[in-house]
C-alpha cells in the first residue's frame, strides 16, 4: 500500500506541477501578416517615399543662380537616392517573386487588382513629382539620365507584379491615364 500511495502522491504533484506553469494566451500570440501584392507595393511606397522627399527638398536647393559645383553636388546626391530607390524596388520584385505563382490548379489573384493598381498609380505619381523638380533644377537630359536605371527596375516590378495578380496593367494603365494627361504638357516642352 505504501508503493501505490508513494506513486499516487508524485503522479499528483506532477500534476501540480504541470497546471502550475502559465498556459500561452493563444489570442495574444501575434500571428505573421500574410503578404500580399499590395501590403509589398505599399511598403515599397513607404521606403520611395522618403527618397521623393529628399530628392525634392535636394532639387529645390538648386537655383538658376546655382554654381556648377552646387548642381554636381546636388546630381550626386539625387543619383543616390536615386539608387536608393532602385535597390528598393529590386528588393520588393524579389518579395514578389517569392510569392507562391499561380499554377495550373489556381488562378492568378484578381481581387485587389485595381487596389494594387491605385497603389502603383500612387507610387509612380510620387516618383514623377520628384523628377519633375529634379527636371526643373538640373534640366531634362540630366533627369533622364538619373531615371533610366529606377526605369527599368519598376518594368521588372510590374512584371512580376503581373505573374502573380490577373489584369494588373490593364488596371495600372487605366489608373495612369490621368496621370498621363497631366504629364502631357511638362512632356511637351521636352519636344522643344
Amino acid at each position: 500500500m505504501k508503493t501505490s500511495f508513494t506513486t499516487l502522491l508524485a503522479l499528483v504533484i506532477s500534476f501540480t506541477n504541470v497546471l502550475a506553469f502559465p498556459t500561452p494566451d493563444v489570442a495574444a500570440i501575434e500571428q505573421p501578416q500574410a503578404v500580399t501584392p499590395l501590403s509589398i507595393v505599399n511598403n515599397l511606397s513607404a521606403t520611395i517615399k522618403t527618397y521623393t522627399t529628399q530628392i525634392g527638398s535636394t532639387s529645390a536647393s538648386i537655383n538658376p543662380s546655382s554654381t556648377s559645383a552646387d548642381k554636381a553636388k546636388a546630381s550626386t546626391a539625387i543619383q543616390d537616392y536615386i539608387s536608393s530607390m532602385v535597390s528598393a524596388v529590386q528588393a520588393s520584385t524579389t518579395q514578389v517573386q517569392t510569392l507562391t505563382l499561380p499554377t495550373a490548379q489556381t488562378k492568378r489573384q484578381t481581387a485587389g487588382a485595381t487596389a494594387v493598381a491605385a497603389a502603383i498609380a500612387a507610387l509612380l505619381s510620387g516618383i514623377s513629382a520628384a523628377l519633375a523638380t529634379v527636371t526643373t533644377a538640373l534640366g531634362p537630359v540630366t533627369a533622364l539620365a538619373l531615371a533610366s536605371p529606377l526605369t527599368l527596375s519598376l518594368n521588372a516590378l510590374l512584371a512580376a507584379l503581373e505573374i502573380v495578380v490577373a489584369g494588373l496593367l490593364a488596371a495600372v494603365r487605366v489608373a495612369l491615364a490621368g496621370l498621363s494627361a497631366g504629364l502631357s504638357p511638362a512632356l511637351a516642352g521636352l519636344a522643344v
